[in-house]
């Protein structure tokens, strides 16, 4: 149970930051770019959403990857 609630918060964590950096990228993006305004504002508003969730998905992996070589806990939780 400890474990999935952990997860579950940092998701949430990860998801109001890249909401909240998303908002705050619309108005420089709609003002700066004059051509492709649409598609630029779209891949602005993603593109912090799409780095946090690559450095959560990575340091997964690299926590997973260590708790089987070295044969310890993976850090999460209090398993």
């Amino acid at each position: 149970m400890g474990i999935l609630f952990v997860l579950i918060f940092w998701a949430v964590i990860f998801l109001l930051l890249s909401l909240v950096s998303g908002l705050l990228t619309l108005p420089f993006t709609y003002f700066l770019c004059k051509e492709q305004r649409k598609r630029r504002m779209i891949l602005s508003f993603f593109t912090p959403g799409v780095a946090l969730f690559t450095y959560a998905a990575s340091s997964l992996v690299a926590m997973i990857t260590i708790a089987i070589i070295l044969g310890t806990d993976i850090g999460i939780g209090d398993s």
